[in-house]
């Protein structure tokens, strides 16, 4: 009797107990049968739920359904809602798990990344970055303090420990480029400023009604004038009259990067392990940027201390609505528009 109800036991945690199981038929309404969840998902869903309430964020998750209070309103997203739906069907339908669609993997991988649609990061509940970030523009500003990054003082919400870790990236890409000659020569256009560092812009993807990760103040582009930059700039180019039609236009077309982005991998490793994932292992390939989604970094920790401010230094301070309306003037003309 003991056998059988420890057999009962491993076939309910593990799916299986002497001979496999086969998974439950999808359902279009996730609550008719919520027992269907598979484990990987609910544990996908109770580690969202932990990382992003380490803070303080306050939403709910009952096992089945988070819900948010986005701008007093409350939101419900499932957990899994048991559709198994492709890249394009998703990003505009999210449940949680469809975060870890793809899986991200740091440090150097071979690169340009040809599989259709891998683009791992690019796939965001929206509800949730708003709880956590701010519902509206106005609500995202007030959580950006300034961070010192790589000589230039950037926006960047102070929520979740994103400021903190980008305080942490500039801490050890100082020390790096102080032993590393070429590190210091491909950060050059940043420490002198001759190239602005793009960070907190709220507005949506080009081409879509999804809000871009900027518009959190979570998300640093680094525009070099090597290699491939952006996918669809690359298509205007080469295929103009599809590429006006954006994203949606290469839903069913498998889009193969003409070349792998020429960045210095050391710089990338130093950002990956602070919680950001890079653009350029994207299959749309985005190779400036970089976004903060500790979620999807192998054993990050947040850290969610104040910033270490220095005295007669901005660093750590919040920036004013006047101080962020200059700062997007000045990149607004050095940054052209694009996807994420």
């Amino acid at each position: 009797m003991r056998t059988s109800i420890a057999c009962f036991a491993l076939l309910v945690v593990l799916g299986a107990c002497g001979e496999k199981t086969s998974p439950p038929e999808p359902s279009d309404d996730y609550t008719v049968r919520p027992e269907i969840l598979l484990d990987q998902n609910r544990l996908n869903c109770e580690n969202v739920s932990r990382l992003y309430k380490s803070c303080g964020a306050k939403f709910s998750f009952d096992g089945r359904q988070f819900v948010f209070d986005v701008g007093g309103k409350k939101k419900s997203v499932a957990c899994s809602d048991g559709r198994s739906l492709g890249f394009f069907d998703r990003v505009d339908d999210m449940d949680v798990t469809s975060i870890f669609m793809f899986r991200y993997l740091e440090g150097n991988s071979p690169l340009p990344e040809v599989r259709m649609h891998h683009d791992a990061g690019r796939l965001r509940v929206e509800e949730l970055l708003m709880n956590v970030y701010g519902h509206d523009e106005s609500a995202a500003r007030t959580q950006l303090v300034k961070v010192k990054i790589l000589g230039q003082t950037v926006p960047f919400s102070k929520s979740l420990g994103a400021a903190k870790a980008l305080e942490t990236i500039d801490r050890e890409l100082t020390v790096l480029m102080k032993t590393d000659p070429a590190v210091k020569k491909f950060l050059e256009p940043f420490t002198s400023k001759k190239e602005e560092i793009y960070t907190f812009f709220w507005r949506v993807v080009s081409g879509t009604n999804r809000l871009s990760a900027h518009s959190f103040g979570v998300a640093i582009d680094l525009l070099t004038n090597v290699g491939p930059q952006y996918w669809l700039w690359d298509e205007r180019a080469d295929n103009p009259e599809r590429a006006k039609q954006g994203e949606q236009a290469y839903r069913n077309i498998h889009f193969i990067p003409k070349g792998a982005p020429r960045w210095n991998q050391k710089v990338v490793d130093v950002l990956e392990r602070n919680g950001f994932v890079w653009g350029g292992k994207w299959n749309h390939y985005d190779t400036m940027h970089f976004e903060y989604r500790p979620e999807l970094v192998t054993n990050y920790k947040v850290n969610c201390a104040p910033l270490h401010a220095t005295r007669g230094e901005p660093h750590g301070e919040r920036m004013s609505d006047r101080e962020i309306d200059e700062y997007l003037e000045r990149v607004a003309g050095s940054h052209p528009d694009h996807d994420e």
